[in-house]
């Protein structure tokens, strides 16, 4: 079974921070820091991506 993933930039930030261990609140933080968004956009965001990971089996909860 082969599985793409594409995700745009914020995706992959977003992405690199958890598989290096960060928390979600670390990402939303990391977000706001670097991106024109508020942390309540943010967190949706990263929510979505971790459901959307979670719902493909690529990641546990």
């Amino acid at each position: 079974m082969t599985l793409k993933l594409e995700l745009n930039p914020t995706g992959a930030q977003v992405l690199w921070i958890l598989l290096r261990g960060g928390s979600s609140e670390q990402a939303v933080r990391d977000l706001t820091d670097s991106c024109d968004v508020d942390a309540e956009s943010a967190r949706d965001d990263v929510r979505g991506l971790v459901e959307a990971l979670d719902s493909s089996g690529l990641v546990e909860r």
